[in-house]
């Protein structure tokens, strides 16, 4: 690893962190770092019409087989300021696409909650974004459940960004593919074990890069392998509306 990489690695976390959200399971009425159960990533996007929570259905799907177990488990954000969180209620719910569409849309009654979390909601420039085409760059931010360290009175949680050129894209998703076996792995944190299995990062927000440099909501990462060359399935932002509703006109 040189000075470079780093340096690029931080200047990613800072810029897409923002967008990004640790999606956790707990008993409500017993929220402590040991009973987190489960966690995903939430991303937050601004479609100009509505700010939206999105994460992929299977994670939702999740939450309500474990809940049915434990009645009290509550879905909930956190982010960099983890002293705060924000539940994420059913009542939330815009829609969700069930396996024909791995997205789910969640609206706050007040989106702004997301500033307790330090967080924000990505703007995008227009709405339906365009889908990526091969040897896009595109950056995608999560929560590797493995990377959830717990101590006696904080869970500390630590993002990961994977940056790669897109190499497929199909109706359903596009595909990033270390091809060349190319990817360097940066540990920002020193204490963090080598990237394992990247379950976690369900739900995390991905973002190509357009021909005038600038960064668009993209997808959402809904499959991946292990390690720094794990195969990355992200499916198309374009399946929402600008309201969050599955436009199931676009499925195939």
């Amino acid at each position: 690893m040189d000075d470079n990489s780093q340096d690029t690695t931080v200047a990613l976390l800072r810029q897409f962190s923002p967008f990004a959200s640790m999606l956790f399971f707990a008993p409500g009425n017993n929220l402590t770092p040991e009973t987190v159960a489960f966690n995903g990533t939430a991303a937050l996007v601004d479609t100009g019409k509505r700010k939206l929570i999105l994460t992929n259905s299977h994670v939702y799907r999740r939450f309500r087989e474990l809940r049915s177990e434990t009645p009290s488990l509550a879905m909930f954000l956190t982010g960099s300021h983890q002293t705060q969180i924000v539940e994420l209620k059913d009542t939330h719910l815009v829609d969700e696409g069930g396996s024909a569409v791995d997205l789910a849309a969640f609206a706050l009654e007040h989106p702004e909650q997301v500033g307790l979390i330090g967080k924000s909601y990505f703007r995008a420039a227009a709405w339906p974004p365009a889908r990526p085409i091969a040897e896009t760059t595109a950056v995608v931010v999560g929560f590797v459940g493995e990377h959830r360290q717990v101590g006696k009175d904080s869970l500390k949680i630590n993002l990961s960004v994977i940056c790669d050129k897109v190499t497929s894209v199909s109706d359903r998703h596009f595909v990033l593919v270390d091809e060349d076996r190319a990817r360097i792995s940066v540990k920002v944190n020193p204490t963090l074990g080598e990237l394992g299995d990247l379950g976690g990062m369900s739900g995390s927000p991905a973002f190509a890069i357009g021909l005038d440099g600038e960064p668009y909501f993209a997808g959402v990462l809904y499959e991946a392998g292990e390690g720094k060359e794990a195969m990355v399935f992200a499916v198309h932002a374009d399946f929402l509306t600008a309201e969050g509703k599955i436009d199931r006109s676009r499925m195939r």
